[in-house]
């Protein structure tokens, strides 16, 4: 039987959501997707993620709230999976493959 193409988005191997994943990125918890295995976050991707967010800030008053809220639970999102990882890490002592690059 040969196997049909589904044109429905893949669910993310991170968070489990439905049919988030949309290129190379989860549009729910952030996660980015190399042949549907998640990356690690680093800690340079949660200060990228800062570093925007006080960007938009010292715009002297011209910030979008909702642009400055969306970085913020990105944010969020990153330092959650953080932590997740390095409870699995070292907490938990669970084994993940090299980050690619």
């Amino acid at each position: 039987m040969e196997k049909v193409a589904s044109s429905e988005p893949p669910d993310c191997p991170d968070c489990l959501s439905a049919g988030s994943v949309y290129g190379a990125w989860c549009q729910v918890c952030f996660a980015e997707l190399v042949d549907q295995h998640v990356l690690p976050v680093r800690f340079a991707d949660v200060i990228e993620e800062l570093r925007a967010i006080a960007v938009m800030a010292s715009d002297g008053g011209l910030a979008d709230g909702h642009r400055v809220a969306a970085a913020c639970r990105r944010a969020e999102l990153l330092l959650e999976r953080l932590r997740r990882q390095f409870m699995a890490d070292v907490v938990f002592g669970e084994r993940r493959p090299a980050p690619v690059g």
